[in-house]
């Protein structure tokens, strides 16, 4: 079964992650300052390659965690629903997701 990090958002905006395989949960944090990353867009060559797996040990590096802060801002700053690393040219397997208050997806 491959593995790989979801961070999902609750109503008040808390971060967790969730590696799959473990069904083990970390708390994200909240880190000071973060990056608005470029989204890759539909014909770039990094969309192609394959996300590696994220262990539970790189999940709590304090890198991974600015990278998944950096990730779920982007996502709001696009008014996305879901964004993957592999988006953001970062090849792990790494996912955010968030549908709450947002005009694009009402449902």
């Amino acid at each position: 079964m491959p593995r790989g990090v979801g961070v999902f958002l609750d109503r008040n905006g808390f971060c967790r992650g969730v590696h799959f395989a473990a069904a083990a949960r970390v708390d994200c944090g909240s880190l000071p300052s973060v990056t608005i990353l470029e989204i890759a867009q539909l014909g770039h060559p990094g969309l192609r390659q394959r996300a590696a797996e994220v262990s539970r040990e790189e999940l709590a590096t304090p890198s991974v965690q600015q990278f998944i802060d950096d990730l779920v801002e982007t996502m709001r700053h696009a008014k996305g629903a879901g964004l993957a690393a592999t988006q953001a040219l970062y090849p792990k397997r790494i996912v955010a997701i968030e549908v709450t208050d947002n005009a694009r997806y009402p449902y």
